[in-house]
């Protein structure tokens, strides 16, 4: 009977040390758990700014007005929000072996004043709010707001 005792004793020891490490390692799981959600969210973010982006330069290669380029980029954001992104659309020309330096893109209430042949870059920056940003709000580009500023860009040629 006494070995019978050892036995039990062992294990109710081994159970508590169990539960040490456990509460020991929890937070780093759930730090870790948070930050694959936060990344996620933010990679998901960014593909659907590239999306934007990209068809944007789409619709402004073919002739569109600035007004009708913003339009549809509007109409593609998905769930990102539109008041906390900023457009830039821009051209530039090639001629006697050299890029001329990329200008803004306007139009004449018909098309754009792209010339045939130019190169149409269309730039997003987007502040996507970091959902835990108390936990990881050093990684925000504006610490007050809990922003990370993304960024993306496309260049079509202009038919």
């Amino acid at each position: 009977m006494p070995v019978s005792r050892i036995r039990t004793r062992d294990r109710g020891l081994r159970g508590g040390t169990a539960s040490v490490e456990m509460a020991m390692v929890t937070p780093f799981l759930v730090i870790a758990l948070f930050g694959i959600i936060e990344f996620g969210m933010i990679f998901s973010s960014l593909m659907q700014l590239n999306n934007v982006t990209r068809e944007g330069a789409r619709v402004a290669c073919t002739g569109a007005t600035t007004t009708e380029v913003l339009d549809r980029m509007d109409g593609s954001l998905g769930r990102l929000d539109p008041d906390a992104m900023t457009v830039l659309l821009e051209f530039r020309t090639y001629s006697g072996g050299y890029w001329s330096p990329w200008q803004t893109l306007t139009d004449d209430g018909v098309r754009n004043t792209a010339p045939l042949g130019a190169q149409i870059r269309v730039r997003a920056a987007y502040d996507h709010h970091l959902m835990l940003g108390g936990l990881f709000g050093r990684f925000a580009d504006n610490t007050t707001a809990h922003t990370k500023t993304l960024r993306a860009s496309a260049v079509m040629r202009r038919e």
